[in-house]
């Protein structure tokens, strides 16, 4: 195996006598980190396990691929059903293992299983199990922005590049984090600096961000990548974001018209660019996806919707708020009614 492994290396190496399970692993583990080609990461993570079926690390990281595939845009059979069965044979492997905590709850919340609540009891076990879990404190940082609390999962986030400053996925999440509260110049610093590096992910989230401060011609490029097919409507969607109070019916209508056909290339992109188009109801349905985006400073006008009220009442965030306390962006009017700016 070499003389080079690092020290968590040597201990998941000594998990398998399989050297062939275990070179596996290494290239799947290296695809998911990357949020690269999640299908290619599950192949090589089932080879794992069917070479050495008591590979708790493998069945960790298969778990968390089978999660992963659907936010993603890859086409996996039942993969929450795939993911959980994953997650639960690697703990009853080796009960030390803290990732497949953050898959379970994850799963549970995406299911409908539970909400919330749970959700974030499932994340913090898997914090406990392992304090130095990239992913656990990732996933767990999602989960608080999608509440609307960005100060923690900033804290969270920034855990993440600590303990795997080459992470990717994470220093995308921290740039978004920082554009939800207003640094706007630190936001862009790490989305170029994830995208020199080749990380792809959310690029449609930062796209009022880079028309205002880097011009039409960046935007654009970022917007072309949002479908594999041909002939979204990148010019209307860039009129939308830099002429707000023109009357944009007409494009909006194209939008409609276009985005069943469209092949949507990017997590998040489809809800993300009807929100931008104002075209709310197709922003409101609940679909294996981050909603983080619903805090974007350019979307206050969704915000104020009756679509957004029905997504946040979908996701489970009001019921969160009842308990918890409301997020710094929202309040509560009356018993059963609130409002977000």
């Amino acid at each position: 195996l070499g003389l080079d492994l690092h020290p968590e290396q040597v201990a998941i190496a000594a998990a398998t006598e399989s050297s062939d399970a275990y070179d596996l692993y290494l290239r799947g583990r290296a695809l998911i980190l990357a949020r690269a080609d999640i299908l290619e990461a599950i192949g090589y993570l089932e080879q794992a396990v069917a070479i050495d079926p008591m590979f708790a690390k493998a069945w960790e990281v298969l778990g968390a691929a089978y999660y992963l595939a659907p936010s993603w845009n890859y086409a996996v059979e039942k993969p929450y059903e795939r993911a959980t069965a994953a997650s639960k044979r690697a703990l009853e492997l080796d009960a030390k293992l803290a990732l497949p905590w953050s898959v379970l709850g994850q799963v549970g919340r995406a299911t409908g299983e539970f909400g919330y609540e749970t959700s974030l009891e499932y994340e913090q076990r898997a914090l406990d199990a392992d304090p130095n879990g990239a992913t656990a404190h990732l996933w767990a940082a999602l989960s608080h922005a999608e509440l609307g609390y960005i100060d923690q999962a900033i804290r969270l986030v920034r855990r993440c590049l600590e303990i795997d400053p080459a992470y990717g996925n994470c220093r995308r999440h921290l740039a978004f984090m920082e554009y939800l509260s207003g640094r706007e110049e630190e936001a862009l610093r790490l989305f170029q600096q994830g995208t020199e590096q080749g990380f792809r992910g959310n690029e449609v989230l930062f796209l009022p961000l880079i028309l205002r401060n880097q011009g039409r011609t960046a935007a654009a490029y970022a917007a072309s990548s949002l479908v594999t097919t041909q002939g979204f409507p990148v010019g209307d969607l860039l009129d939308q974001l830099e002429y707000p109070d023109r009357d944009h019916t007409a494009a909006r209508q194209r939008f409609r018209a276009l985005a069943p056909t469209l092949s949507w290339a990017n997590i998040a992109n489809q809800h993300v660019s009807a929100a931008m188009f104002g075209q709310y109801d197709l922003a409101q349905s609940r679909v294996a996806d981050y909603f983080g985006w619903i805090w974007s400073p350019d979307l206050a006008a969704f915000r104020r919707s009756p679509e957004f009220k029905t997504l946040a009442q979908d996701l489970g965030l009001v019921d969160y708020w009842r308990k918890h306390g409301y997020p710094p962006s929202c309040e509560a009017r009356g018993e059963n009614d609130f409002a977000c700016r």
